[in-house]
């Protein structure tokens, strides 16, 4: 017997507010993807298409029980949250959804939709696969019999022809991930003024979705849905998609994984788009000010070009800006980087500190002085743990400052080689790359809970109680200030490993060269990690699995760990000490979690998130330089 199970194959189009602009920008910010922001928060100019497409009762088919459910309400959030307008949205439930009528709907929004506009197509019923390809089942549609289908081939034929900006498919159906058979992952920088073609479905072309209990909603239609009702601030769609693929991979202890890849439609030009939610101005306001991020400041004031709070907007936007280009600073650490600054910020918050580190590097560059007769040379052993500076820190941070372990510097291949070392990997771990480091330390373990209150005076985690567990839900923005004031406490220059760094520590430096361990210190997960399949849904105290070859702990699951780097495309070229891109839309964490399967756990895993994300699979290890 055959067993249907709901899957949503989504065509999500972009609402009035999923804005893009076809001007580009004039100013150009090295080390901020200002343009990107920018682009994000910006009002569409055309309009927004919806046609949804939801069957429960089958004529011939099993009968499913929540696919309408699921589609009406995806519609009504739009509508209501998005501010998707009712007269541009096509819906066709039960009865209505016909494979003729689905087709001249389809048909019908070539001559509807115009090049600024975008579309969403929104699909949840019965799916099938055959002969490599995947077919949506209208409600007449009889089992084994695919003439009466409608296959892949024909919708995609269709959308070739509706010339919209931005054209997303959401399907939530069986096998739904067919639709994609051959094409690469989209895995593309936030460029929201490009054209795009892309699309979502709720698993992969050989794995069922299921369906879910009678008046629930499906499991990925859950997690899709609470993830644009929870959200208040412009959200990526492959954001969107990194949230929805992680909460349905753990629920279903990765027997359903959602995929998120382009669409074999032509238009598309590596573009990105964004859901930006509406509210009155008090409330984007305090929206903005609780993001505290560059693009919700920037946001308010395009929407509310008169508004109340302008000016403490634009003052929060310097403000930012200021600690962003601070950051670059500090991490180039020359003088060029402090003349830079004091040339973009003379009267800044940090300036008498660029002032005066610039003078300490001055010194470097004085007249040599004549050189001292040789003395006897003795023989010195190397001390390897840097030495706390200030008397009376508290004993977490002591403890922090003991537990840095050495790193040798050394040469190793980075990203996804082949499957015998790396598994089956994904498109943005490619290609592999010959990568050499120089000495650094880095923690030995995640920080904890504990070490963060000793430091911030808070606890944002969501597993309070567990003061050795790593510390969670926060941001790569939080991180910044956490070293900010890590440093001014200790003396030290804390900061955030590369993603260089964090990889040759994960897979264990110069030792772990021969073993090419699958995950951080072995081939089996459960033995020196916590995911979806060993952790009980929650975080565990740092160090009680196996650590690996350098004696580090957790690099694979337990919490992800925020990288320095902005995520970006690897290149072929061997590189030296490399910190990523320049700008970017996204910072790196790498690791796994709690919550996920143990495929996105191993070494060469990597993975993207906005720096203003909170998440509790989400903490970091610090490094510092050698």
């Amino acid at each position: 017997m055959i067993v249907y199970q709901a899957y949503l194959w989504n065509n999500i189009a972009q609402n009035p507010y999923i804005h893009h602009k076809k001007e580009i920008l004039a100013e150009q910010h090295k080390g901020l993807d200002y343009e990107a922001m920018q682009q994000m928060a910006l009002q569409q100019q055309g309009h927004t298409y919806l046609l949804v497409i939801g069957v429960d009762a089958y004529t011939h088919c099993p009968p499913l029980s929540n696919c309408v459910r699921d589609a009406q309400g995806f519609t009504q959030l739009l509508q209501e949250q998005y501010q998707v307008s009712p007269e541009r949205t096509y819906e066709l439930y039960d009865a209505q959804a016909t494979r003729t009528k689905v087709l001249r709907e389809l048909k019908d929004l070539r001559n509807r939709v115009g090049e600024d506009d975008s579309l969403i197509v929104y699909f949840s019923g019965h799916g099938e696969i055959e002969d490599d390809e995947g077919f949506w089942i209208p409600v007449e549609g009889k089992p084994g019999e695919d003439e009466g289908w409608i296959a892949a081939g024909n919708i995609k034929r269709l959308l070739n022809k509706i010339n919209s900006f931005h054209t997303l498919v959401i399907a939530d159906a069986c096998f739904a991930g067919s639709f994609f058979i051959s094409y690469k992952n989209a895995t593309r920088q936030l460029l929201h003024s490009r054209r795009s073609r892309l699309g979502l479905s709720a698993s992969h072309s050989r794995e069922r979705a299921l369906d879910g209990q009678a008046g629930e909603n499906s499991l990925f239609a859950k997690e899709l849905l609470r993830a644009l009702r929870h959200n208040q601030q412009p959200l990526p769609v492959d954001q969107l998609f990194t949230e929805v693929r992680d909460a349905v991979a753990a629920a279903t202890q990765g027997r359903q994984t959602p995929i998120f890849k382009n669409i074999d439609v032509k238009g598309d030009d590596q573009g990105q788009f964004v859901f930006v939610p509406v509210g009155d101005e008090a409330t984007t306001w305090e929206a903005a000010k609780a993001a505290d991020t560059i693009l919700a400041y920037f946001q308010y004031n395009q929407d509310y070009p008169d508004g109340k709070y302008r000016a403490e907007a634009l003052a929060a936007i310097r403000r930012l800006e200021e600690e962003a280009h601070w950051q670059r600073a500090q991490q180039a650490d020359t003088l060029s980087a402090y003349l830079d600054f004091l040339g973009r910020f003379p009267d800044g918050a940090y300036a008498e500190e660029a002032k005066q580190r610039q003078a300490e590097l001055l010194k470097g560059y004085a007249e040599p002085k004549k050189p001292s007769p040789p003395k006897a040379k003795v023989k010195k052993t190397p001390t390897l743990k840097p030495q706390l500076s200030k008397p009376g820190l508290p004993p977490e941070l002591i403890k922090l400052s003991e537990n840095m372990v050495h790193i040798h510097g050394g040469t190793f291949w980075m990203g996804w080689k082949d499957e015998a070392r790396d598994g089956e990997g994904y498109d943005d771990e490619k290609p592999y790359h010959e990568v050499s480091l120089s000495a650094y330390y880095l923690g030995k373990y995640p920080v904890t809970q504990a070490q963060w209150e000793a430091v911030m005076g808070d606890n944002p985690s969501l597993f309070k109680g567990c003061v050795n567990c790593p510390v969670e839900q926060v941001s790569w923005d939080d991180v910044q200030e956490f070293i900010k004031k890590l440093n001014a406490k200790t003396g030290e220059k804390y900061r955030l490993p590369t993603e260089a760094e964090w990889e040759y520590a994960a897979r264990g430096g110069e030792r772990g060269a021969q073993d090419n361990y699958l995950y951080s210190g072995s081939n089996r997960l459960d033995r020196v990690g916590w995911y979806n399949a060993n952790s009980g849904e929650k975080t565990h105290p740092v160090g009680q699995k196996q650590p690996n070859q350098l004696g580090l702990y957790d690099m694979s699951g337990n919490v992800w760990e925020w990288c320095s780097d902005w995520y970006g495309s690897y290149s072929s070229d061997d590189q030296r000490n490399p910190k990523g891109p320049d700008s970017g839309s996204y910072r790196v964490s790498r690791g796994g979690s709690w919550l996920i399967p143990s495929q996105l756990c191993r070494a060469s895993d990597r993975n993207r998130w906005y720096p203003s994300k909170r998440y509790s699979g989400l903490g970091f290890r610090l490094a510092r330089s050698f």
